[in-house]
Order: structure tokens, then C-alpha cells, then sequence
């Protein structure tokens, strides 16, 4: 849903295009944990508390990766070319498969990227959301092994640690 925002932000020209783009920046600059209480409401009234949909849902509709797409596609989509694939006979929907997303592949496995580290790395929300200890992400296991003030378990937080960062490893170097 973020290219097909940014595309919309970018190609066309619309009354409300800069009314939008504002509207935007306005929810981007509005804190997570100032919503972290409305959140944890509305998953308990969807009946989505212990569940990990809950974790991926939000991610999706990120208003900084619409931000980053529309810049990208500022900098790098040249319009002349969107006007001559419909010169051409092209449909809109075809010319933002084809012409578009080809070009907007580096910015999609860089967003790709940055919300699974974002995602995978967050300790604030899945700890409010998943209350069974069966649910809990790696970040919160991690920090349950910090054990008390007169013994830690070094080697286990190491251990714990370096299981939490393969898999960013692993997105990273195949995107």
C-alpha cells in the first residue's frame, strides 16, 4: 500500500496532493509511545492481544516509508516517462507495475530493510501486547536474561544476543 500512496503523491496532480503530503508528515511526527495506550485498546477490541498480527499490522502502514518512497520517486522517477507510456496507450495500472516499480526496486528492498530491523528490534510494543510467555519476541527474551543485581549470565545474553541478530543477517544480505 506505501508505493501505490507515494506513486499517487507523485504522478498525479490532484486538489488535495499537498493537503495530503501534510497530513502525512503530521501522523509521521507523532510519536509511537504516544499512541502505545489508543493501540493497545483498539488490538484488545479486535481480539489481537497475544498475537504476533498485531506486531506485523501497524508496520504496514508506516506514514516515513511513504515519505521515503515519494522522495525516492521525487529524485529518480522522471514524470516525462509516466506521460509518454499514456501517450502511448498504456493504462495506469500497467505503467505502475511495469514502468514504476522496476525503478523503485532499491528503495522497496531498502524500506524492506530498515522495518524488519525496526520491526524485529522493537521491545516497547510487543511487551504491552504479548503477555504469554510463549508469544514473547527475542528483544524481550533477551532482556529477561539480564537476571538480577548479584548474578548475570553472561554467557547466555551472548548467546541470546547472537540469535537475535542472525536473522537481521540474513534479511540484510538478501535484500
Amino acid at each position: 500500500l506505501r508505493p501505490p500512496t507515494a506513486y499517487a503523491l507523485v504522478a498525479y496532480s490532484w486538489k488535495l496532493r499537498g493537503a495530503m503530503f501534510t497530513f502525512i508528515l503530521c501522523v509521521m511526527m507523532i510519536p509511537g509511545i504516544v499512541t502505545s495506550i489508543g493501540m493497545y485498546q483498539f488490538m484488545y477490541r479486535i481480539h489481537l492481544t497475544n498475537n504476533l498480527l498485531s506486531l506485523i499490522l501497524p508496520a504496514v502502514y508506516a506514514p516515513s516509508v511513504v515519505f521515503f518512497f515519494r522522495q525516492f520517486m521525487l529524485a529518480s522517477l522522471p514524470l516525462e516517462l509516466l506521460d509518454s507510456a499514456r501517450i502511448d496507450g498504456s493504462k495506469e495500472f500497467y505503467t505502475f507495475n511495469h514502468i514504476a516499480m522496476p525503478i523503485m526496486k532499491p528503495a522497496m528492498a531498502t524500506q524492506g530493510i530498515f522495518t524488519f530491523v525496526y520491526t524485529w528490534n522493537n521491545l516497547f510494543m510487543p511487551s504491552i501486547l504479548l503477555t504469554k510467555d510463549n508469544m514473547k519476541t527475542m528483544p524481550i527474551m533477551v532482556a529477561m536474561l539480564k537476571g538480577d543485581i548479584y548474578k548475570r549470565e553472561h554467557g547466555a545474553i551472548y548467546l541470546g544476543l547472537t540469535l537475535t541478530v542472525l536473522p537481521l543477517f540474513i534479511v540484510y544480505f538478501s535484500l
